[in-house]
């Protein structure tokens, strides 16, 4: 997820109507329920979050669904919204795991520490641990040692790292899947919406050909 830009009123209304500007039609961002568009004025993002990407997305749900009214419009942005939590939570379960890197080289070094049987040198070893753990960091070289010295031990760095992670990991695995869960949820409704009017319109097509056919046969 990039830097957001400065995405204001106009370049929102600019890259909501991309298709209608290609077609050489008016810009589609006047079709939109104003419910709609004050949702998308403010939407639910992070500070590290793009904005235009979020629009991207429901300008995708937008094309498909075909939204017709303000219940449809309100289900493509439900569906935006929950697909964007699913990504979220994915980068979230990896910045997770990342930000126990340190903590992770800490223990495996406490573990292995030449000291670390002697009674009563707990604070040394958790001090020299926390130290080894910074320097990983810092230098370069020291880390690919260290990375070799415990490979050679029988230990994977980011395995400890992925183990300290694991409680966070299974809260966000529950968000990530109520967020599917609604996403799923979204687009059958819309899909039953548009098929619904898809069998209108060919019922009323239909009935419009037979209706010309018998003033034909008078």
């Amino acid at each position: 997820m990039n830097e957001i830009p400065h995405v204001n009123e106009t370049v929102k209304q600019t890259d909501i109507g991309k298709k209608a500007e290609v077609n050489g039609q008016t810009d589609s961002w006047d079709t939109i329920p104003d419910t709609i568009k004050e949702l998308l004025a403010v939407p639910p993002l992070l500070p590290h979050e793009n904005e235009k990407a979020f629009l991207d997305l429901f300008e995708s749900f937008r094309s498909y669904a075909e939204p017709e009214n303000i219940v449809d419009y309100h289900l493509v942005f439900n569906a935006t919204v929950c697909k964007w939590e699913t990504v979220r939570y994915r980068f979230m379960a990896t910045a997770v795991t990342s930000n126990q890197q340190q903590a992770g080289l800490k223990s495996l070094f406490m573990q292995t520490h030449g000291s670390a049987s002697i009674p009563g040198a707990e604070k040394v070893v958790t001090m020299d641990a926390a130290e080894k753990a910074r320097r990983c960091f810092t230098d370069p070289e020291y880390c690919e040692e260290a990375y070799t010295d415990l490979e050679l031990m029988g230990y994977i760095p980011d395995g400890q790292a992925f183990l300290l992670s694991l409680p966070a990991l299974a809260t966000i695995e529950r968000l990530a899947a109520s967020a599917e869960k609604r996403y799923a949820a979204s687009i059958k409704e819309l899909e039953k919406r548009r098929a619904d009017r898809a069998a209108k319109r060919r019922l009323t097509l239909g009935q419009s050909v037979n209706g010309d056919s018998k003033e034909a046969n008078k």
